[in-house]
């Protein structure tokens, strides 16, 4: 009974881990493709003739990447301090 209960704790493991892996590579693709998009009308912009329009939809754009990496970093730096804190305790209680 409980071989049959971890094996299918394992599985469901499993499928969330790559439910969530096939979600961050859509996340990627789609960011990426949007920011290309986005990029190329600020190109598109300023060689039309456009100086303001075109370089402030290129500075928003590289503005709005620079913050996602930031704001991933930060809450990977946080996640990872806080299961560090979460190993230790477990192992002080041992």
């Amino acid at each position: 009974m409980a071989e049959t209960q971890s094996a299918h704790r394992q599985r469901i493991e499993s499928i969330a881990v790559s439910g969530n892996t096939l979600a961050q590579i859509l996340g990627v693709l789609i960011a990426g493709g949007l920011a290309y998009i986005t990029i190329d009308g600020a190109v598109a912009l300023l060689l039309a003739g456009k100086p303001v329009e075109g370089l402030a939809t290129l500075v928003t754009s590289i503005g709005a990447l620079v913050g996602v990496f930031v704001w991933g970093r930060k809450q990977q730096t946080q996640q990872l301090a806080k299961k560090m804190a979460s190993e230790m305790t477990s192992k002080g209680k041992r």
